[in-house]
This record gives structure tokens, sequence and C-alpha cells, in this order.
């Protein structure tokens, strides 16, 4: 077997599981745990705890998703035709 493909020693291998990799994915999970079960659990709360009426979960969501959907859509022209006059 030639000498350059043989696999380097386990010591030699380049670690992938840094502490700052470990940090980034530990920090994923919680943000993703954060948002997801608070997510879940708004609808049971709603309608099973406080008594509100399945009308009102739908408004809730449907502001929510509007919301969303405003903050992802590019400005509208007329706002990026106005020039900013700060310096005057």
């Amino acid at each position: 077997m030639p000498a350059g493909d043989a696999e380097p020693a386990e010591g030699d291998r380049e670690r992938w599981l840094t502490p700052g990799v470990r940090g980034i994915g530990s920090a994923s999970l919680l943000t993703d745990a954060g948002h997801e079960i608070p997510t879940s659990l708004l609808p049971s709360l709603l309608t099973g705890t406080l008594g509100a009426p399945a009308a009102a979960l739908g408004i809730i969501e449907g502001i929510a998703d509007g919301l969303a959907g405003a903050a992802r859509s590019p400005p509208s022209p007329r706002f990026t035709a106005i020039e900013p006059s700060l310096s005057q």
C-alpha cells in the first residue's frame, strides 16, 4: 500500500467537534426548542385553559402569518425611491 493512501492515526485526525461547533449546535437546539415548544402549546393554552374560541386562535395565527409575510417581502418601490435627507 502506498504511503499517501494510509489512514491518519486517531490522534492526527482533525477534530470536527470543536468547542465552537458544540456551542453553536447547543444554541441552535435551544433556539429551536424555545420556538417550537411554545408554538405547539399555544393552541391548547388558548382554547383549553383560557377558554378562548377557535376563532380567536385563527385571528392570532392570521396576524402572525401576515406579519411574517410582510417582514419577508421586498419593500415597495415607493419607499426605496425616497432618498434620505439627513445631510441637509
